[in-house]
């Protein structure tokens, strides 16, 4: 084996890695900012939309559930590759609002507290490869 093809072997396998932490790490965080959204009606829940390349614009029109928001956080953290961004937003004109803790179930915001974690999630993500 030459050291052109050692170092392609482990560059794919680098970039294979990479790829898989960051979408485990996307499901786990990204999820758990949908599961601890606060509800009323479940619109603001269910409108958590994730992307690829770029942001969400506009809002889901209705109530969509739970699980539809965490199948789409799925759907695209799979199809994530190295060098593109992933992207979770939620365009209700309330939303920042809640974020910062404009609920009574979640007075303190939640957010904020998911991201501190994010850390020992990449790294618990990284343990698994």
């Amino acid at each position: 084996m030459t050291f052109k093809s050692e170092w392609n072997n482990s560059s794919k396998f680098v970039l294979n890695v990479s790829e898989k932490v960051v979408r485990g790490t996307a499901i786990t965080v990204f999820s758990a900012i949908v599961k601890a959204s606060p509800v009323k009606t479940g619109r603001f829940r269910g409108n958590w939309q994730t992307t690829l390349a770029q942001p969400a614009q506009g809002e889901i029109k209705g109530v969509r559930g739970e699980g539809s928001a965490i199948g789409e956080i799925n759907s695209k953290a799979k199809a994530y590759k190295i060098g593109q961004t992933l992207f979770m937003t939620n365009n209700l004109p309330y939303a920042e609002f809640l974020a910062r803790g404009g609920s009574k179930q979640r007075p303190n915001g939640w957010i904020e507290a998911i991201i501190m974690g994010f850390q020992k999630t990449v790294d618990n993500e990284a343990k698994k490869q």
